[in-house]
């Protein structure tokens, strides 16, 4: 895709539209796909567990029943007490193995602290697995084999190539080592030939080693872990932001040092 790239302060509300207008793209390739695939006799079905009333949780079950509408894919939600045994939530899950309305299974993280995570992970069948988070699949991603991805890492290794910046042979220091996001971010730029360095809670002078970076990823949840004297890219106090041709939003942020 061709890009243009602009320099300019930081500003949110640049960050955000961009993200809005990317995932917009994504969801009409989306929508393609499943007119395809139906064409073909496949209704694709996505099953949504949630266990328990977790206020974030449920922003993200609405999101994702949302955004199946938008795209032609059928939902279907299994909302179930935060009390429920874990033999009972393992029962369902074999049910919507076994269930061919249902190609993908995503189970609400986090669950509650009597049920074992892992153990639920890996009852779901690993070619159902929307997560990604099956110890199958995450194999599968480590050994460099197709696999289904982890959503939020593969999204990241999406931007990063939209932007145009080559991963092979750059610094890319991704911060946090969760299972969800830094884990498996790591394995898929490495994949793409970056040198990685992973940091986390107990790595001294964090910002000796960001300030290397060439690609920075953090996975940690605070929007104010960084200063900009940890970022190499703040020396002249701008970043640099690749933005496809077709961007439609005009960045409200100043001043704009190059446009090529």
């Amino acid at each position: 895709m061709p890009v243009q790239t602009v320099c300019f302060h930081v500003h949110l509300q640049d960050v955000w539209n961009l993200l809005n207008y990317l995932a917009e793209k994504m969801k009409e390739e989306m929508k393609t796909k499943v007119v395809a695939l139906k064409e073909k006799g496949i209704s694709p079905g996505l099953a949504v567990v949630l266990v328990g009333d977790n206020p974030a949780s449920q922003i993200y079950v609405r999101m994702k029943k949302k955004d199946c509408a938008t795209v032609g894919i059928e939902s279907f939600e299994y909302l179930r007490d935060a009390s429920i045994p874990e033999e009972e939530l393992l029962s369902l899950i074999d049910e919507l193995n076994a269930d061919d309305r249902i190609h993908g299974i995503l189970v609400q993280l986090p669950l509650p602290k009597h049920i074992d995570e892992l153990k639920v992970l890996e009852r779901i069948a690993p070619e159902k697995d929307a997560d990604g988070f099956n110890p199958i699949n995450v194999g599968r991603m480590v050994a460099g084999a197709d696999s289904l991805l982890p959503c939020t890492p593969a999204g990241c290794m999406e931007l990063i190539k939209l932007s145009g910046v080559e991963i092979k042979g750059k610094n890319c220091v991704v911060v946090g080592r969760s299972n969800i996001v830094g884990k498996p971010v790591s394995i898929l730029l490495l994949r793409e030939h970056g040198t990685v360095t992973i940091c986390h809670s107990r790595t001294r002078d964090l910002g000796a080693v960001t300030r290397e970076a060439d690609i920075l990823i953090a996975a940690v949840g605070k929007v104010t872990l960084f200063i900009p004297c940890m970022l190499s890219i703040f020396s002249s106090k701008s970043i640099k932001v690749i933005l496809p041709r077709s961007f439609p939003y005009e960045s409200r942020c100043i001043p704009v040092i190059t446009i090529s």
